[in-house]
């Protein structure tokens, strides 16, 4: 899922893999601009069943040009940074995915 900036000028990639020294699925979330990409979420993926994976639901939304909003289940423990990055302020919610 990519999702840009109001301007375009920001774009925010979920991304899942299982690159990690565990080979655990996890999601990722990257801030881009230009030739510049920072992770600003990291968390393993939601559901584990048999050997197969679920995408984590998430919930990317731009608040303002340099505002993003990132909404994660309940119960996700995310790597995240708390810090502006790229000029970019990162909101983290967890969330009840699928509620009402």
């Amino acid at each position: 899922m990519e999702v840009p900036s109001p301007t375009k000028v920001y774009l925010a990639t979920v991304d899942t893999d299982n690159c990690s020294p565990s080979r655990e699925q996890r999601t990722t979330v990257f801030l881009s601009a230009g030739n510049e990409s920072v992770s600003v979420f990291i968390a393993p993926s939601a559901i584990r069943d048999a050997g197969s994976y679920s995408t984590m639901p998430l919930r990317l939304t731009w608040l303002a040009d340099a505002e993003l909003e990132i909404a994660y289940p309940r119960g996700v423990q995310p790597q995240s940074r708390a810090e502006p990055t790229m000029g970019v302020n990162i909101v983290y919610k967890s969330h009840t995915p699928y509620a009402p």
